[in-house]
């Protein structure tokens, strides 16, 4: 029997979610086994196993973001696993340390514990090189603590565009801060100015911001598509009959959202400012999407991979590594342990295609053929048949318009990235449908609407968007890439480079995406959002 979407995401994300346990386990036993025999390890082993450690919180980080709704379903075992996280990170830091402390002023011949109790101390070198190299060091860890915060804020946060808080401060701090500055603001000016926002919960706060977002964020990818065409919006792709029938059929809201892409496309601007323009609009898709994580995996694997390379491998304090290369029962277990996620694998997805997997698309508006099942002879029962419109109108056009609403059904996503908040009203408009005139005016409105976002994404596509957002991430990844390698090449002039690539990186992870707060916008939303509330409740 072949297997549903749902039931392969089922197993798809079990299999993560058990890679990721096991990887997050794989590092604290590593990391816990270096640290409780410091008497017996010697540097270089110190050195290896934290390479061996670094792989597997590598991994694990990599997992999380494919986690994050499974995290926000089940937050007792998200909490579980952000403990470990935090066990590890704190492991990481103190190993970290020992590493660098010993990169060039160690005995590699002494082991660790010699120099934890004080027995033996690392030396200071004041050179150049020597200050170089805690640069580095300290650039890297601080690059490393940002991974691991990133990962445990989305951890507790939905992966929607312009989710709140993953960049520079967590999302409960951001909303913290945004009541603060309101409460201060009315205390000032000695009146109570928004009341009700002022007295919002924390879990309406986070609603009103977060949908704030979503609709900031699909208005200006609305306004940069408009910015960038070459040519007007075309006349609109029905016959001028059913035109008018839409026309009349539709909010005015809705059908004047026309008239923002009738103006023409302003061709005075300079070459340069086209190509700012399509840069901002690429980074600007290119940080609310999947990709914007791959340049710090990239980073961390290349990083420990280059690293063990040279603890294993490759010379150290001047001289060779001597140890034994052969394969012993400690390096043996763990290659045939790898077998483990690929059981893991078999078995969850032999458990999940017994299981009905519950579609979420049930509580969607339907796609099937009776959601578009307007005919000519219901828009003659809705419009007056002696009208001129309705005497032009023929079965074609009525083909066509069950057409665009069954598209705009196909890709709500899609039309939200234009017209969010649109979207929504026709959702509610679906909710309160009472009669065939209410059902067909839903119909014609989605049919408007996809012809406009069937426009923008043309636009998009034409002007090379897609393309923009590759190279933004080829060339982050290829600087991840040189950063991760020239911090581990002995060489003081290798180690800045790496450290200005890295503190590049980190300054636009960390950047913050802030803008000036709307406070009747946000307590618009907030009784919106109460209302709605309460009709459900009413129900």
């Amino acid at each position: 029997m072949k297997r549903t979407r749902e039931q392969r995401e089922t197993s798809f994300t079990k299999f993560i979610l058990t890679l990721s346990d096991q990887q997050l386990v794989v590092g604290l036993a590593i990391l816990v086994a270096a640290v409780s025999n410091q008497c017996t390890l010697f540097i270089e082993e110190f050195r290896i196993a934290f390479a061996l450690a670094w792989f597997s919180s590598t991994t694990h980080l990599a997992t999380l973001d494919n986690l994050r709704y499974h995290f926000h379903e089940c937050p007792h075992a998200r909490n579980r696993r952000v403990t470990g996280m935090l066990a590890l990170l704190g492991l990481f830091i103190y190993c970290f340390s020992i590493i660098y402390l010993s990169f060039s002023y160690g005995d590699s011949s002494r082991p660790v514990q010699c120099y934890i109790d004080g027995r033996h101390s690392f030396s200071v070198d004041s050179s150049v090189y020597g200050r170089v190299i805690y640069i580095a060091w300290i650039t890297t860890l601080i690059f490393v603590v940002n991974s691991y915060k990133d990962r445990i804020i989305k951890s507790y946060t939905l992966p929607t565009n312009g989710s709140f808080g993953t960049g520079l401060i967590s999302a409960k701090l951001g909303l913290h801060i945004r009541r603060i500055a309101l409460k201060l603001r009315n205390w000032n000016w000695n009146h109570q100015s928004y009341r009700e926002l002022n007295n919002a919960s924390l879990s309406e706060w986070s609603y009103v911001l977060n949908e704030a977002n979503h609709r900031r964020w699909s208005a200006q990818q609305r306004m940069f598509v408009i910015k960038i065409r070459r040519e007007p919006m075309p006349p609109s792709p029905w016959s001028p009959a059913l035109t008018e029938v839409v026309r009349q059929s539709v909010s005015q809201d809705i059908w004047e959202l026309r008239d923002e892409t009738k103006s023409s496309p302003k061709r005075n601007f300079s070459f340069i400012h086209n190509i700012l323009l399509l840069f901002t609009m690429s980074n600007h898709v290119y940080q609310r999407s999947f990709l914007s994580q791959a340049p710090s995996l990239a980073f961390m694997l290349t990083y420990g991979l280059t690293q063990l390379i040279h603890f294993r491998w490759l010379t150290w304090f001047g001289t060779p590594v001597q140890d034994s290369r052969s394969m012993g029962f400690g390096q043996i277990t763990p290659i045939f342990l790898l077998i483990l996620p690929v059981v893991a694998a078999m078995e969850i997805f032999t458990d999940t295609s017994k299981q009905q997997a519950i579609s979420l698309r049930e509580v969607l508006p339907p796609n099937g053929p009776d959601a578009h099942c307007s005919t000519l002879v219901q828009l003659r029962a809705v419009f007056p048949s002696g009208a001129p419109t309705m005497q032009a109108i023929k079965d074609s056009d009525v083909t066509q318009i069950q057409d665009y609403s069954r598209r705009y059904d196909e890709n709500v996503d899609l039309v939200r990235r234009y017209y969010y908040h649109t979207s929504l009203d026709i959702d509610r408009m679906h909710v309160s449908a009472a009669n065939e005139v209410d059902s067909i005016n839903i119909q014609m409105s989605k049919a408007h609407i996809w012809s406009l976002v069937h426009h923008m994404h043309q636009v998009e596509v034409e002007a090379k968007v897609i393309t923009l957002v590759e190279v933004h991430l080829v060339v982050r990844c290829l600087g991840a890439l040189a950063s991760a390698i020239l911090l581990n090449v002995y060489d003081d002039l290798s180690n800045l480079i790496g450290a200005c690539f890295l503190v590049i990186a980190i300054t636009c992870t960390l950047t913050f995406d802030y803008h000036h707060p709307d406070f009747q916008h946000y307590e618009q939303l907030l009784r919106q959002h109460r209302a709605e509330s309460e009709r459900v409740a009413g129900a």
